[in-house]
């Protein structure tokens, strides 16, 4: 099971390098959802996962995404 991304991103506040994978939910069908909450599942075992909307990933880039979902400055 992998992630779609595995991504670093430091805490500006710390300077603390962290690793997060990020899961895109590209689509908004039952079917396919209920599939990602399975790999969602699986992942957060292995560590830190962030699953986000690709529109939303669009809409306010990566790096905010994570830095929100993580609460890291």
């Amino acid at each position: 099971m992998r992630p779609d991304f595995i991504l670093d991103i430091r805490d500006n506040t710390t300077g603390e390098l962290i690793e997060a994978a990020l899961e895109v939910m590209a689509r908004e069908d039952p079917d396919y959802l209920a599939a990602k909450r399975h790999q969602l599942e699986g992942l957060s075992k292995a560590g830190r996962v962030i699953a986000a909307r690709a529109t939303t990933i669009d809409s306010h880039g990566t790096a905010a995404i994570l830095k929100a979902n993580l609460g890291i400055g």
